[in-house]
């Protein structure tokens, strides 16, 4: 059963990741919530790690929750609506 505190979005924003280990990849957030969210990208993560996602100078830690094919999810390390309301406002600045 999947535990949010919100609802999803679907979104395609680039971001940059930085996990503990020095490693950057690239990847795309594909969905947001107020708890965290789906990223596609090629960096090998293991469940528990904590990345770093980097958003046009905004950054939020976090930890990954899930790892599949192609991505991994994460859950925001703290309660902060700052990387979400940053990736919604720039969703939206870009279908208007």
């Amino acid at each position: 059963m999947e535990h949010r505190w919100g609802k999803r979005a679907l979104v395609d924003v680039p971001v940059r990741l930085r996990c503990r280990a020095g490693r950057v990849a690239g990847g795309r957030i594909v969905n947001i919530s107020r708890s965290g969210a789906l990223i596609r990208t090629h960096l090998a993560l293991a469940r528990l790690a904590y990345v770093d996602i980097h958003i046009n100078g905004v950054a939020a830690a976090s930890f990954v929750t899930r790892v599949e094919s192609g991505g991994i999810g994460v859950e925001w390390c703290e309660a902060s609506l700052e990387i979400f309301t940053h990736v919604l406002r720039t969703t939206a600045n870009r279908l208007t």
